[in-house]
């Protein structure tokens, strides 16, 4: 897959470098003494040759026995508020070899999370305590920062974390460097070390990747996440009879593990006419054959569902027919040919959707009544099949459906829409990781920073990645057969490969990244990648059993399309979606305390029974929307924000 090579980015490398180093044993920061030796002899005796050898061995089992410093050390973990029951790993096999081959520990029984506090309270007892640990697990690390208690590791990463840098993107380290608002830290510096990063932001997303075993694990995203709409099977039958069921299309995975272009482009829809057409095809079905539930008619579609707002109408639905992203809300979006973030409700291409849907609510084919109905009224006629297409996130629930016995289920149809490239932005959002490891500099001395520099960096390499998945080869957990590496116990394999959640990954102390559902025994240690890159045991396994449930993943026009999604992606520090700015612009938090009054005239103009009143009423909604604040003295100002927070992505200059 090739990588998003636009723009300048500040490029921060420093590949030479000298450190001054202490000489003698001194007591660890942790409290525990190790063996003793100057930093040099450390470094003779356990890291000669680690680096190179690291890249040629296939199991941690063979690299030597760390010869240094044994350093404990305790542990923040600060994500979340924290959860009471910590379980430790009844046979582990991956601390004691992270041990053995890294020098380095974390103390359990000191280690602790956020004890049911938020991140920022917790933080305010241990300043008030003065009472630091030796290293931070997902930080906020601005406050940490700006009050200088971690360590800078800008010039550090090079040296003593060549596999983070060579399995990460270079372009996004770039990122993580350059950009303050993506770290928390300066721009510039670097504070924290990456760790659980998305797979597909990596470099060995290139042309060799099996998509169709990686997708087990990560599969390939739209541009735009709703890029599809659900049609009552049964209904879609009648209008296309060539359609697949879902019943047919589980019966098509389970047959063959994948689908192809047509099969997954069954049903033309090419232009927003086109959908507009498919639409009214299916009400002539419904009223020809009184297609009702019980004794109410079904109905085509819906405008609004009564959740006060219209995202699901015009920002998920009409993104996707305007070949757009989930980032094209109908409040404000970055358009490539203005090179400005801009009101929607200024643009042609949204008022004409507008004048489309108002059309097909006055014909009843987005029905009347959806305009009225709240949430559960919505939500009761979804789930009793009342609407034969829906689409974003609103699908009837399937076991409702079928614990009443309904002879139909609701399948994906994608429209064949491009994504205009030219002219909308796909964001990427900020380069961030989803954890991080940050070292206090209060608690541990500088001259152990390259050893646990090393620590964090076999955590992240081919190695020891594979560590946390199987174990080493001396725990006897998997062996070599023809094709690849597989479990020795079928309880083993159940969990880590089909997700069973039978505790036997916790139970050794390994992690599985895919399911969630063997959540890493304390103390946590950093791990590769969020979703499992092309080493997780649910890529490499030989033989993978299909599942009905897996349908979806492989089901899908990103599978297809031939997207190439990270040369689509733009990274950005600050978003192109309004309300980002409230606490920049002023006129922000006046739109945010008055949207209803722009959702209200929204909603009155999809009522309008023809041109002349949907132009007087379009207009009314522009003056409403400008009276609350959209005005373009609060868009300059956003713009000024936004040019400001991306100035190093010229691309949007």
């Amino acid at each position: 897959m090739s990588r998003n090579r636009r723009g300048t980015i500040l490029v921060l490398w420093v590949l030479v470098m000298s450190v001054v180093m202490l000489a003698g044993c001194r007591e660890n920061s942790a409290g525990g003494k190790g063996p003793g030796g100057s930093v040099a002899q450390r470094k003779t005796a356990g890291e000669k040759g680690y680096w190179d050898l690291l890249e040629k061995v296939s199991d941690s089992s063979e690299l030597p026995d760390w010869q240094g410093k044994q350093i404990k050390l305790t542990m923040w973990y600060a994500h979340g508020q924290g959860v009471p029951e910590k379980p430790r790993a009844e046979q582990d096999v991956v601390w004691p070899e992270i041990a053995r081959i890294t020098g380095v520990t974390i103390d359990g029984e000191k280690s602790y999370d956020n004890n049911g506090q938020d991140f920022k309270v917790k933080l305010g007892l241990l300043a008030a305590g003065k009472d630091w640990p030796d290293i931070v697990v997902l930080p906020d690390t601005k406050e940490l920062v700006d009050a200088e208690l971690v360590y800078d590791l800008t010039e550090l990463l090079p040296k003593y974390a060549p596999n983070l840098l060579r399995r990460i993107n270079k372009t996004y380290f770039d990122q993580l460097a350059s950009n303050s608002a993506v770290h928390g830290g300066r721009p510039g510096n670097i504070y924290t070390f990456p760790s659980q990063i998305d797979p597909f932001i990596l470099p060995e997303m290139d042309a060799s990747i099996d998509m169709t075993r990686f997708s087990r694990i990560a599969p390939p995203q739209s541009p735009h996440v709703y890029g599809f709409i659900w049609v009552r099977d049964d209904i879609l039958r009648k209008v296309y009879p060539e359609a697949m069921t879902l019943r047919e299309i589980e019966d098509h995975y389970m047959q063959y593990g994948r689908f192809d272009e047509e099969e997954i482009f069954d049903v033309p829809i090419d232009s927003m006419e086109e959908f507009a057409a498919f639409l009214r095809k299916i009400k002539k079905v419904i009223e020809d054959e009184d297609i009702k539930e019980g004794n109410i008619p079904v109905r085509v579609t819906y405008a609004t569902s009564g959740s006060g707002d219209n995202w699901g109408l015009l920002t998920c639905l009409n993104g996707r027919l305007q070949g757009s992203s989930v980032f094209t809300t109908y409040y404000t979006y970055f358009d490539k040919e203005t090179g400005r973030i801009e009101y929607a409700f200024n643009q042609d291409w949204f008022k004409e959707s507008l004048r489309l849907y108002s059309r097909l609510v006055d014909e009843d084919v987005m029905s009347k009544d959806s305009l009225v109905e709240n949430a559960a009224t919505f939500t009761q006629n979804l789930n009793n099949g009342l609407y034969a297409v829906t689409y974003a996130w609103q699908k009837p629930d399937a076991a409702t459906l079928r614990s009443a016995g309904k002879p139909y289920e609701y399948r994906k149809v994608f429209p064949r829409i491009p994504i205009r490239t030219d002219k909308f932005l796909v964001p990427a959002g900020p380069a961030a990781p989803g954890y991080t490891v940050a070292i206090f500099k209060d608690s541990v001395d500088e001259e152990d920073l390259p050893q646990i520099l090393r620590w964090l960096d076999f955590m992240v390499s081919e190695v020891g990645e594979k560590l946390i998945y199987w174990g080493p080869k001396t725990a006897g957990l998997w062996e070599e057969k023809e094709g690849g590496r597989v479990y020795t116990s079928s309880a083993l394999e159940d969990n880590m490969v089909y997700g069973e959640a039978n505790g036997e990954a916790r139970k050794y102390g390994l992690y599985n990244s895919w399911t969630q559902v063997a959540k890493r025994p304390w103390p946590y240690y950093p791990v590769f990648a969020a979703g499992g890159s092309r080493l997780h045991p649910r890529y490499t396994y030989p033989d993978i059993k299909r599942n009905r449930s897996e349908v979806d993943t492989f089901f899908s026009e990103a599978q297809v399309a031939g997207w190439d999604l990270e040369s689509m992606k733009v990274p950005l520090a600050k978003s192109t979606e309004f309300w980002h700015y409230v606490s920049d612009v002023e006129g922000i938090e006046k739109w945010n305390n008055a949207r209803s009054v722009y959702e209200e005239a929204l909603m009155k103009v999809l009522t309008a029974k023809n041109d002349e009143m949907f132009e007087k009423l379009y207009d009314e909604m522009v003056v409403a929307a400008r009276r609350v604040g959209a005005n373009d003295e609060t868009l300059d100002e956003v713009n000024k924000v936004f040019k400001e927070a991306n100035k190093d992505y010229q691309y949007l200059q």
